[in-house]
């Protein structure tokens, strides 16, 4: 199921710069779910 999202402007940004903001918040949102609860160590074995 795919979800619908608004992709609003942020505030006191020109619209273009404001959307790229957001789209970067989001998937910096979306990623720091995606890795939630994965152990670190598992993540970057070669840097142990």
């Amino acid at each position: 199921m795919r979800r619908n999202m608004k992709v609003a402007p942020l505030p006191d940004y020109e619209a273009e710069i404001g959307r790229g903001l957001w789209a970067m918040e989001e998937a910096r949102r979306r990623t720091l779910e995606a890795l939630e609860g994965i152990d670190e160590r598992a993540s970057f074995p070669a840097m142990m």
